[in-house]
């Protein structure tokens, strides 16, 4: 009978430490598993350019990589050009057009002027060993209003708080939600598309700072900890847990949202009065029900 209860004490202590780390595991920044369409130039005249980012995390080998232009809606593509080097994660591939602006050729890795020509009702198409891994305009359709803006001179890249392509590149994208539009004829950062996504992996809510053992005041009155968010919205920490590795864990209940601003902070104590707790600005109290070792403790 001992036996059965210490396996079933195992197994609750080690669901409960499960439960206590989904919030954190439901706000990292999304992983592209694949290489994906992450700005484009459809300007006036010939100022046409398309960025291709790596966000796997890995180096990817260009070789097996085509983009295809599908014009006026048509089911099978009318170019397509092969790239071709390797890709460092979080590096971009450019393709421009053979006439654009001198600043879009500065940054170009792939002269294009019959597949990087496109327009409004036309459809470009990233393949993977003929496999699609990402597209803008739906295929095979004419894009028509899929078109971010309308698809008439206009400058697109993926939002910050997508950055992982297009959640399901064979159909239509919501461009309303997966895009940014930006002047005609000009780019934003086009062959720097790091500067807008959060790498592989990275924690959008990281702990940025530590009071574990105040000498101005008590542990009890002054220990408190900062949250920073790297991501590009705000995210509300009301109802995650705070927990060490051992049995200390505290619900955060601050009846209602308690938000943390894009690339803002936020500092958790177990005081919130600045003229007892050594004057730190706790933003959230969770009391006495949570301590910090000054030795061996976790977060």
């Amino acid at each position: 009978m001992n036996k059965l209860l210490n396996k079933v004490f195992s197994f609750v202590v080690i669901l409960a430490l499960m439960l206590m780390a989904a919030p954190i595991q439901s706000v990292q920044a999304a992983v592209p598993t694949e290489l994906f369409i992450s700005e484009y130039i459809e300007g006036s005249s010939f100022n046409k350019a398309v960025e291709i980012y790596n966000g796997t995390g890995g180096s990817v080998n260009l070789s097996t990589y085509t983009l295809e232009l599908y014009s006026n809606g048509a089911s099978s593509p009318s170019q397509s050009v092969a790239l071709s080097g390797t890709l460092a994660d979080g590096d971009v591939f450019v393709l421009a057009h053979g006439t654009a602006d001198a600043a879009i050729l500065a940054v170009a890795d792939l002269i294009s002027s019959s597949v990087i020509n496109f327009n409004g009702d036309d459809a470009l198409v990233l393949k993977n060993g003929g496999a699609v891994v990402d597209s803008f305009g739906q295929v095979g359709v004419d894009p028509g209003s899929q078109w971010p803006g309308g698809g008439q001179d206009d400058t697109l890249r993926r939002s910050d708080t997508v950055c992982a392509g297009d959640t399901n590149p064979t159909d239509a994208f919501d461009a309303s939600v997966e895009w940014v539009t930006f002047a005609q004829n000009t780019f934003d950062g086009l062959g720097a598309h790091t500067a807008n996504c959060s790498g592989p992996g990275t924690p959008v809510i990281v702990i940025n700072e530590i009071m574990q053992n105040p000498s101005a005041v008590a542990d009890s009155a002054g220990e408190w900890f900062e949250l920073y968010n790297a991501g590009g919205s705000a995210v509300d920490i009301n109802g995650w847990t705070i927990a060490d590795n051992d049995i200390d864990s505290h619900v955060i209940n601050n009846g209602g949202p308690l938000l943390i601003p894009a690339g803002g902070y936020l500092v958790l104590g177990n005081n919130t009065d600045t003229g007892t707790n050594g004057g730190a600005p706790v933003d959230y109290s969770y009391g006495g029900s949570w301590f910090l070792s000054n030795g061996a403790d976790e977060v």
